[in-house]
């Protein structure tokens, strides 16, 4: 599929939308580029369990370019990654020679045995890539490799946060004036002319793919020119949907601060949060 190309709205279009975005060379580039933590809220959910997990296995899902893995191979020497990208695969190799990175799929975990890793990590709102059936299938598959008192670490959009509400003409973070905003954007045309006529076409072509649920949606992403739709959640949604398949523990902590998320706070204004759910012991 190319890179301007829109999906079809049906079968495996969005898993299909996703990979061809990540496999972009662009996007390749852009996250080559990205070293450290991401915000204070990535920072404090690996501080509340490094205690527990410190020279256990580990299992970096989505591992992209090899990010994460820089800072996780400090806390344990027995770490896997998967990315379910080949050029991902391929560049977090080249990046990252004698790490154990393979090409995976979060919904199918086949190759690892049950109760194998002390942690599971799934980044920068990877899993937001899923739609809401095979989401449920990864967060089944991440407790069962799970060890119990394993814990389970991912990011995810905020439903009733500013991202889902954000249009190519109108984005959350970008409060200035409507004349400076139009300034900027005329100054700005004739070298983002391409990236603007790719934005509003693939806002347009993946409308087929919204859903707006009570407790989630599939949403578009203003990321690399709109070409992701993805899963927001509630928080409330999303405690629920841990507890059925049988996590407990379950903290949140917003990106903005790393503060804890309760379920009486304003949460309009946070784009996504930290999860750290836990594997019973027994």
């Amino acid at each position: 599929m190319s890179q301007n190309a829109g999906p079809e709205p049906k079968g495996h279009d969005l898993d299909r939308l996703h990979r061809s975005t990540w496999a972009r060379p662009d996007t390749v580039q852009e996250l080559a580029r990205h070293q450290g933590w991401i915000d204070p809220g990535e920072w404090t959910s690996l501080l509340r369990v490094v205690a527990d997990v410190r020279g256990r296995a580990i299992l970096d899902v989505g591992v992209g370019a090899g990010r994460t893995s820089t800072f996780l191979r400090l806390v344990s020497d027995d770490y896997v990654a998967i990315d379910y990208t080949p050029e991902m695969v391929e560049l977090c190799r080249a990046l990252h020679p004698g790490v154990d990175v393979r090409l995976g799929d979060a919904r199918d975990l086949s190759m690892f045995e049950d109760n194998r890793f002390a942690l599971v990590l799934f980044s920068f709102n990877g899993i937001d890539a899923l739609g809401h059936a095979d989401r449920a299938r990864a967060l089944a598959e991440f407790y069962r490799v799970l060890a119990p008192g394993g814990w389970l670490i991912f990011s995810t959009h905020n439903k009733d946060g500013p991202a889902l509400r954000e249009a190519p003409w109108r984005r959350a973070d970008r409060q200035r004036p409507t004349v400076r905003r139009m300034a900027r954007f005329v100054a700005l045309l004739p070298a983002n002319a391409s990236h603007y006529a790719r934005g509003y076409r693939n806002w347009w072509r993946n409308r087929p793919l919204l859903e707006e649920h009570d407790g989630w949606a599939m949403g578009r992403l203003s990321a690399h020119d709109w070409a992701l739709v993805i899963h927001y959640t509630t928080l409330d949604g999303q405690v629920a949907a841990l507890g059925e398949i049988g996590f407990t523990d379950v903290e949140m902590y917003e990106r903005e601060r790393g503060t804890l998320v309760t379920s009486g706070d304003d949460r309009r204004e946070t784009r996504w949060w930290y999860v750290v759910a836990r594997r019973p012991s027994t």
